[in-house]
């Protein structure tokens, strides 16, 4: 394994950036065609429906997260003076794709969440796609994704904040 390790060090830039793209596409084939697959498959054989809407958003999601991962450690091992320049904007992208997870995840779990919610319960029934409480529900979740990258990035909202309130 050090002798492989060792082999791929010495290797010229053009060398070190095949074997990134190589492991990157083995590392995306894998997710695509061996995880996402087998997990679309018992989806797809259960009886709720929800988890086939959901499927295929968070699937979409997964496969930009690795894309992420692929670039994360193409550019620590080829160069890690650009991997420190960089971390700030890969950690942003990893926030807003695992929101975006998030959101998709409440946009399609509240409608059967209240229905089970209603038929459990012995008082007021709230009836239909309760599209207030899965709005709201996202609009906190992407504010505050969108202020974890704002600070990621290290910019400053305060004085903006206050702009806007007056």
């Amino acid at each position: 394994m050090a002798n492989l390790l060792g082999w791929a060090d010495a290797l010229p830039i053009y060398g070190k950036i095949g074997i990134c793209i190589a492991l990157s596409l083995a590392f995306f084939g894998l997710m695509k065609f061996v995880v996402l697959k087998k997990f679309g498959d018992f989806v797809n054989k259960t009886k709720v429906g929800w988890d086939n809407d959901l499927f295929i958003p968070i699937s979409s999601r997964t496969l930009a997260f690795c894309a992420v991962i692929c670039i994360n450690g193409s550019l620590t091992w080829l160069s890690p003076t650009v991997m420190e320049q960089c971390i700030h904007i890969l950690n942003a992208a990893y926030i807003l794709i695992f929101t975006s997870m998030i959101s998709s995840t409440i946009r399609v779990i509240t409608p059967p969440f209240m229905s089970w919610l209603n038929r459990n319960s012995q008082g007021v029934a709230v009836t239909g796609h309760n599209h207030f409480v899965s709005g709201f529900s996202r609009i906190l979740v992407w504010a505050l994704g969108l202020y974890l990258v704002l600070d990621e990035l290290q910019l400053e909202l305060t004085g903006l904040l206050a702009s806007m309130a007056v």
